[in-house]
């Protein structure tokens, strides 16, 4: 007794649902609902305490943060549940491209109209360019705010004012500049 660690039960059925939604196994699962249920004892965990977690997966800037929290609190009540949290640590940490891809645009897609507007755009730079520092791939914000433009212009085919969806996984696919400006971890370069 007490020299191995219990091997955590989870329902049959919520195990199912999070293996077939993630790229973990049931070990795996195991041990992220021990802890989420230690640090969440009503099975959710809220926005003030996702910065901890959002940390730990390297989104260091609080406005990330909160728009991943946002993007992954489809109910908007201010709270998520284990299997959303696991689905979306999944796709962060072992996702296929398009799966992260997805996910940083529906963070980025902030009221939800599948548009990425300019001004959005701009704002997200600003952020992760303060966060990344002396690691960004732009001298200055006025060189962030430029590419910008360029894209814009390049890649808004429909002339809507905004890149949907197609037109951010083109851009991301065509452009690795794309991916460090807009700060999703996960994506580092497209292979």
């Amino acid at each position: 007794m007490g020299c191995c660690p219990t091997k955590i039960k989870l329902d049959e059925e919520l195990e199912t649902l999070v293996i077939v939604n993630t790229e973990f196994d049931s070990e795996e699962i195991g041990l992220l609902y021990k802890r989420f249920m230690k640090e969440n004892p009503d099975g959710f965990v809220r926005k003030e305490d996702f910065y901890l977690i959002a940390e730990e997966l390297g989104f260091k800037d609080e406005h990330l943060a909160d728009l991943l929290f946002d993007a992954i609190d489809t109910e908007g009540n201010g709270k998520v549940n284990f299997v959303d949290l696991c689905s979306t640590i999944s796709i962060i940490t072992r996702g296929k491209l398009n799966q992260k891809l997805d996910l940083a645009f529906s963070v980025y897609d902030i009221d939800g109209n599948g548009l990425i507007e300019r001004a959005l755009l701009h704002n997200i730079s600003n952020w992760v360019f303060k966060s990344s520092g002396e690691n960004s791939i732009f001298q200055d914000n006025d060189e962030v705010q430029k590419y910008i433009d360029k894209v814009f212009d390049e890649y808004d085919q429909d002339g809507d004012g905004g890149i949907n969806l197609e037109e951010f996984k083109s851009i991301a696919k065509s452009d690795p500049k794309f991916l460090k400006l807009i700060g999703f971890l996960g994506i580092k370069e497209i292979k």
